[in-house]
């Protein structure tokens, strides 16, 4: 149960997206975990990497 979860980790598997399409799948994910009573800390991970200063094409 996510309300008993004290750190959250996310894997994403983003073969074949376009990095914005990736980019906005990991804004959704952190956003339903911020609005968590909890705020439990987030890490997501996304395969294959997608760099940091990307920007959608």
């Amino acid at each position: 149960m996510l309300s008993l979860r004290r750190d959250v980790c996310v894997y994403m598997y983003c073969g074949g997206a376009r990095v914005g399409e990736a980019k906005e799948a990991e804004a959704a994910v952190r956003h339903a975990l911020d609005a968590h009573p909890n705020h439990p800390p987030i890490e997501i991970y996304m395969f294959p990497d997608i760099a940091k200063g990307t920007h959608a094409a």
